[in-house]
């Protein structure tokens, strides 16, 4: 009886051995059809991205400005605070436009600004009546050394022209 037990012990860890390979080779024919599955386009590139270019843009979208949201004016042809700056700890130079929302006609364009520079006063380049006018300052981000545009920010107020 004892050699029967034996006997059958042997051929159940037989089949035990049979059937975890089995489940082995299923497992791994399993994997390779779905590493099969995540081909790379044959149009893709290998290689590491530009870190300079990933950089300028991070820095490009924490760039900092002022301005003030509501500007007035005596009167179309008078100075009036305007408050525009470039705050020191930005890493790059800047210029603004504004334009008017109603027209999309320009009626500032600042010079440019290095960190740590400001506009404080400034008149309009095209006369307004007296009244309200929605507008929207483009604050280009430029390159410190070519000054070319790497960004845009753009930022709404309303000018006030009070005569």
């Amino acid at each position: 009886m004892e050699k029967i037990h034996k006997r059958m012990g042997v051929r159940r860890w037989k089949k035990g051995v049979l059937w975890g390979g089995v489940c082995i080779l299923l497992f791994l024919a399993g994997g390779v059809h779905i590493y099969e599955g995540y081909k790379l386009d044959q149009d893709a590139k290998t290689g590491t991205p530009v870190m300079e270019e990933l950089q300028k843009k991070a820095d490009t979208e924490n760039f900092r400005f002022q301005i003030l949201a509501h500007p007035q004016f005596e009167s179309a042809d008078a100075k009036g605070e305007i408050m525009i700056a470039n705050p020191v700890e930005n890493p790059y130079k800047m210029s603004v436009k504004i334009t008017l929302d109603e027209s999309d006609k320009e009626i500032y364009a600042s010079r440019i600004l290095s960190p740590g520079e400001r506009i404080r006063y400034a008149e309009l380049t095209d006369h307004l009546d007296k009244g309200e006018y929605p507008a929207t300052a483009v604050f280009s981000v430029l390159d410190q050394e070519t000054e070319e545009v790497v960004g845009a920010v753009e930022a709404g107020l309303v000018i006030t022209v009070k005569s």
